[in-house]
């Protein structure tokens, strides 16, 4: 059974910014500053629903950061503004996952245990008439790079909250970045900067897990035993999340509201750096933040860094901060036996964290993940067309 756990003496305030009513709407709005998604036409298939998007009780919208992070977005957002937060063990475990698929893209050469470097990128090809529904042949072509059937089964979510989207998006996230050409990675520092308002009077409200606590104890379960798959760097990360994740757990069962509230209230501190309008976080919410996109170790601030279970946690910037989504470039054959013609179309697929899912009294947040394929826009002078 879900928990709820009054945080701060803050009254939760709604959430104001407008909610997407289609998802060609809300992909579009959220990469309108991406200029990977510039030559994209339109949304092909998607896994939100249309009751996602039309419920107006619970409803989707796109932060103001566009597709970013949405865990990092939803807890800064809560902190800030005092919205109720809320969290499934599926968006947590997405964010864990996003850093090692930028971990994993760097080093596969030296992975060859585990991963199978995929061919030529950008050039896997997809019949478009197959039966086989979509989400089941990406999931199919992503798992297809990994070598060890157990460390498939680790990567694939199976929470009481996971859904039938979730083994695309965290497959992607994992594998999907092997795919990727080194120019597609969304970095923070195109986002507009977060505005602090004045005076600060920061405080979530209540946070919400979702689930039960099976589910935040098989979080922690996956994560300790990464060092199965992984050495070095990995076993790392993985340390700087258990005192964390050992502590989603034990607000089941804390014995005292302020082991609670101390706990979560140092989830997350934000301070404006030099007065340009970006922060800096502290907190145990940069351990999240292990890589950048290049798979490179994020060098933290090490003065006053916030300390769980003797563990250090530094202050980043919020420009460190990496997209945590990922896209893969395929081509769709087309075949219509009728008229005797096929035509290739170039598509992106997508897949990560995406959007904010507002309920309650339109003042509790959440991060949504999702995946999405997307046409490409036509080349001048392309003949995809092999018969014209």
């Amino acid at each position: 059974m879900p928990i709820t756990m009054q945080i701060s003496r803050h009254n939760p305030v709604k959430w104001k910014l407008d909610m997407q009513k289609a998802e060609f709407q809300l992909f579009e709005h959220c990469t309108k500053n991406d200029p990977k998604f510039n030559e994209t036409a339109h949304v092909w298939y998607g896994s939100l629903l249309p009751g996602d998007l039309e419920d107006v009780q619970n409803h989707i919208s796109c932060s103001a950061l566009g597709f970013a992070d949405e865990m990092y977005t939803s807890i800064t957002w809560s902190h800030i503004y005092h919205h109720k937060l809320a969290l499934r063990p599926d968006e947590v475990w997405f964010t864990i996952l996003s850093q090692l698929g930028f971990y994993v893209a760097t080093n596969v050469g030296r992975l060859g245990n585990l991963f199978k470097v995929p061919g030529a990128k950008g050039n896997d090809h997809m019949e478009w008439n197959d039966p086989t529904p979509m989400a089941e042949r990406l999931i199919n072509m992503l798992q297809g790079t990994i070598i060890d059937p157990n460390l498939r089964d680790w990567i694939t979510p199976t929470f009481s909250t996971t859904n039938e989207h979730d083994a695309v998006i965290a497959s992607m996230l994992v594998c999907g970045r092997l795919y990727e050409d080194g120019h597609t990675n969304f970095r923070a520092s195109q986002q507009a900067p977060i505005r602090i308002p004045q005076p600060w009077d920061f405080g979530i409200p209540s946070v919400t897990l979702r689930g039960e606590k099976g589910d935040w104890e098989l979080l922690y379960d996956r994560v300790s035993k990464l060092d199965a798959f992984l050495a070095g760097e990995p076993v790392e990360f993985a340390n700087g999340l258990e005192p964390i994740l050992r502590r989603f757990v034990e607000s089941f069962t804390m014995p005292t509201p302020e082991a609670v509230r101390d706990f979560w209230s140092d989830m997350i501190g934000v301070h404006e750096d030099d007065g340009d309008g970006w922060v800096v976080f502290s907190g145990w919410i940069t351990a999240f933040s292990f890589w950048n996109a290049k798979g490179q170790r994020i060098e933290k601030r090490r003065q006053n860094p916030y300390v769980l279970d003797e563990v250090p946690y530094g202050r980043m910037h919020t420009q460190q901060r990496s997209s945590a989504h990922a896209s893969l470039p395929v081509t769709f054959h087309f075949k219509d036996t009728t008229h005797r013609r096929e035509h290739y179309t170039p598509a992106i697929f997508f897949a990560g964290p995406a959007a904010i899912r507002v309920t309650g009294r339109k003042d509790r947040i959440e991060p949504v993940s999702a995946w999405w394929l997307v046409e490409k826009v036509k080349d001048e002078g392309a003949a995809w067309d092999m018969n014209e």
